[in-house]
C-alpha cells in the first residue's frame, strides 16, 4: 500500500523524508510517472537491480508506502492510529502531536 501522489507531495513539503534506504531508490518503491503509477521492482538481495526504465525514478514522484510513513511518524515521536474505511477502499492515518 503506498499514499496517493497529493499526499505525497504535502508530506515532503512538510520536511517528510525517507526513513530506510536514504538517498537510494528500492526495488520496492512506488512512483507516479506520467499519469502511471509504477513499482520499480527488481533485485533486493545482495544488490538491487531496478527493472524500471530510470526516468521513472528520477523523474517522477515517490509515492511513500503505509509503512515508510508509520516509521517516519515513529521516528518522530508522534502516535497514529490507522482506521479502515471501507474494506477495499483505503485507510485513513489519524496522527496526533509529538509530546
Amino acid at each position: 500500500m503506498y499514499l496517493s501522489e497529493i499526499s505525497a507531495l504535502k508530506l515532503k513539503e512538510l520536511g517528510f523524508k525517507r526513513t530506510f534506504y536514504i538517498g537510494e531508490k528500492a526495488p520496492f518503491d512506488f512512483y507516479k510517472y506520467n499519469n502511471e503509477e509504477w513499482i520499480i521492482g527488481g533485485r533486493i538481495l545482495p544488490q538491487g537491480d531496478l527493472l524500471a526504465p530510470s526516468s521513472v525514478y528520477n523523474e517522477g514522484t515517490w509515492l511513500p508506502s503505509l509503512s515508510d510513513l508509520m516509521y517516519w511518524l515513529s521516528d518522530n515521536g508522534f502516535t497514529f492510529t490507522l482506521e479502515c474505511k471501507e474494506l477495499g477502499h483505503g485507510y485513513v492515518i489519524h496522527v496526533h502531536e509529538a509530546h
